[in-house]
């Protein structure tokens, strides 16, 4: 049997949208925050950024106007979480 091995550039572990360098998961944040607002958890599940908090400080240090407003938001189990952080972009770095 003539097995032929899978086409590797297709598996989605090595695609920039899960890559997990800081590069990559601070350019999926600014990507979201230019689309608006976005929070932890949102952040999190939706961009694959297991800890956004440091990339967004990573962003501020490197010029962008990022404000953080503290909500109370509700995760995809129904567990009621306060504190959560509420990023907003307010200006593109210059």
């Amino acid at each position: 049997m003539n097995k032929k091995k899978a086409d590797q550039t297709a598996n989605h572990n090595h695609s920039p949208c899960h890559s997990t360098s800081a590069f990559a998961q601070r350019a999926r944040i600014l990507e979201r925050l230019r689309e608006g607002p976005a929070d932890t958890l949102s952040l999190r599940c939706d961009l694959s950024v297991l800890m956004p908090a440091p990339r967004v400080l990573e962003l501020k240090q490197r010029g962008f106007d990022i404000e953080t407003h503290r909500i109370s938001t509700i995760d995809e189990n129904g567990t009621v979480h306060h504190g959560v952080a509420l990023y907003v972009l307010r200006e593109v770095a210059k």
